[in-house]
């Protein structure tokens, strides 16, 4: 619940602080947004006692997305994103543990609009995609090792007002841990809806 409280104070302030910047989608862009995800995912596991795969396991939580960049013009935009999924679990131990299924991908947004090409903003619906790491870690454990691997995702969205917009994002990536010659996979798939104010 803190979190969601923390979460919810900085997407406030973020709109709050949105003329701050000069209104042009060319130059400069920040942004953050929350939603919800549905995460199916499954575990393998390969070590001394050979190797075996979880049944899949579905789950839904909260999502957020954030984003820092650059756009060179009016219909592109080139940024760094962080979209992570926010889900509870309950692990080997049968203890039930909150979970962050991410991805941190260099990323490139490209805006359909043709009204772009001679305005610096128009409602425009948009694609995305990325490549770069994913994580899976235990964030309510302090001594917790996160997992580590591969992540890309693939989107559509709508900015709908001139610091709004709404997506919806596919993320898959595999993050990994090992320890003692054994080694564990996670093989995620998530769809991310979110709801972004952006600064630029």
């Amino acid at each position: 619940m803190k979190l969601k409280l923390v979460i919810l104070i900085l997407l406030v302030l973020l709109a709050s602080n949105l003329c701050a910047f000069d209104g042009k989608r060319k130059g400069f862009l920040l942004g953050f947004g929350m939603g919800f995800a549905n995460v199916s995912f499954n575990q393998e596991y390969s070590g001394y006692e050979g190797s075996f795969k979880s049944d899949t396991e579905k789950k839904t939580g909260m999502a957020t997305d954030f984003k820092i960049g650059f756009a060179p013009n009016n219909k592109v935009e080139l940024y760094y994103s962080s979209q992570i999924a926010w889900i509870s679990i309950v692990n080997a131990y049968m203890e039930e543990v909150g979970i962050t299924d991410g991805v941190g991908t260099f990323s490139l947004s490209y805006f359909l609009s043709p009204k772009l090409n001679k305005m610096e903003w128009a409602p425009s619906p948009y694609l995305s995609c990325g490549y770069g790491f994913s994580t899976w870690d235990a964030y309510e454990e302090e001594e917790s090792d996160s997992w580590t691997g591969n992540g890309w995702f693939i989107g559509a969205g709508y900015e709908f007002s001139k610091h709004y917009r709404a997506s919806i994002n596919l993320f898959m990536n595999d993050p990994s841990i090992s320890f003692y010659g054994e080694s564990i996979t996670t093989n995620s798939t998530a769809i991310l809806f979110t709801l972004s104010a952006m600064a630029f």
